[in-house]
């Protein structure tokens, strides 16, 4: 067995030592990077080191690992290279907000692919396809208004809270894109007001989904 092979079976292994594992993932090699990425002992530190490196492929390993915490999940989607969201839009574990975030994505194919992995989802957990999609247009509209500017006015948001409302329903998805929304500064003050309203609304009753009056 040569030195490559034997470091690639290396990083693979659940045995192997933290600190086997940083030395690694500073390999020339990129394959022995992704296979540390792909390595669910890898410390959470080393998967945030690697989720910047240099090689699409090894990012893609980081975002594909169960024990990639979600901030650097977010991260990686909104990575420079298409190859890397696509490949975590084709991800059926990964959380149905990013999914969401996804599928409105500037690549039409990382778009497109999200989408169907959030239809896929939605009909093995509850048979419904409705709901997720409700929420994609939402999010893809709130992107595109913030295309053209730093944040959401009121105008927007009134936009935004009659497209959730229009089926009668505030879905936990709709639910974390208001707080996403809220909480990463993305409304100016008198939006932050309806959106507040919208989420302090919806969160009266604890449900999955619920009917607004």
């Amino acid at each position: 067995m040569n030195t490559i092979s034997k470091f690639y079976l290396q990083a693979g292994r659940p045995s192997t030592s933290p600190e086997i594992l940083a030395i690694l993932s500073n390999a020339v090699c990129e394959k022995i990077r992704a296979r540390v990425a792909e390595n669910k002992a890898t410390p959470v530190h080393l998967l945030q080191i690697l989720s910047e490196d240099k090689c699409a492929d090894v990012r893609i390993a980081v975002s594909c690992n169960s024990a990639t915490p979600a901030q650097v999940l977010w991260m990686l989607a909104l990575d420079r290279n298409p190859d890397v969201r696509l490949s975590m839009a084709e991800n059926h574990n990964l959380s149905s907000t990013i999914l969401i975030w996804l599928a409105g994505d500037e690549n039409p194919y990382v778009a497109l692919r999200a989408e169907r992995t959030l239809v896929t989802n939605d009909h093995k957990t509850s048979g419904k396809g409705e709901s997720n999609m409700s929420a994609t247009t939402i999010e893809r509209t709130l992107r595109r208004m913030l295309n053209s500017k730093e944040r959401l006015s009121k105008n927007d948001a009134k936009r935004l809270r009659e497209l959730i409302l229009k089926d009668g329903y505030f879905s936990k998805t709709e639910r974390k894109i208001v707080r996403n929304a809220i909480e990463n500064n993305l409304l100016d003050d008198p939006a932050f007001e309806v959106f507040l309203d919208l989420y302090l609304h919806g969160e009266l009753a604890p449900g999955d989904e619920r009917a607004i009056a």
